[in-house]
């Protein structure tokens, strides 16, 4: 059973960008064995899709977002999940009465975003909604913290490394039965 707000650290197996990744292509990530895994086994596979990939141009930040659907157990049992990705950042993770990570916000409707602004791979912002109120608001250039950002740091595409570390955080509760 996978619990609602479940927080799973993965680490990606291919990398993403804003410039190169398109919507609607597929790619993994791979629970990172020993710790936080909600119960699932080493080596299982998160099957994720790119929902947004907007390059930078003309002083705008790239912008990337994804979202997971489907678990892939060792033994090749898989099951379709909602899951979304999640900022491993202490501020937004605690620990339940059983010492599992948790997403502090349950909001199911709630999702991150990669935006292309600083260094690294861009910065993982969390908006209220799936629409595109975070979209719109960088784009257009309203917020004024991210603008700050912006003419500080400049803008860039996004790029999310193979081996980076990313929280899957489950978004509706999950049975399912093992082929063991």
């Amino acid at each position: 059973m996978l619990e609602a707000g479940c927080l799973i650290p993965t680490t990606l197996d291919t990398t993403l960008s804003s410039r190169n990744s398109a919507p609607g292509e597929r790619f993994t990530a791979t629970i990172e064995s020993g710790r936080d895994d909600c119960g699932l086994p080493s080596g299982t596979k998160f099957e994720g899709v790119i929902t947004d990939a907007i390059p930078a141009r003309g002083g705008k930040p790239g912008v990337l977002e994804i979202d997971f659907r489907r678990v892939i157990l060792p033994d090749g049992t898989s099951q379709a999940i909602q899951a979304s990705t999640y900022s491993m950042d202490n501020k937004y993770v605690t620990r339940n009465d059983a010492g599992r990570l948790v997403a502090r916000n349950r909001n199911n409707n709630e999702s991150m975003k990669w935006v292309g602004i600083g260094a690294g791979a861009g910065l993982l912002l969390g908006t209220v909604t799936k629409g595109n109120a975070l979209l719109d608001t960088i784009l257009g250039g309203g917020a004024g913290y991210l603008y700050s950002q912006l003419q500080n740091k400049g803008a860039h595409n996004v790029e999310v490394g193979s081996g980076t570390e990313i929280g899957v955080r489950i978004d509706q509760r999950t049975a399912f039965v093992t082929g063991q």
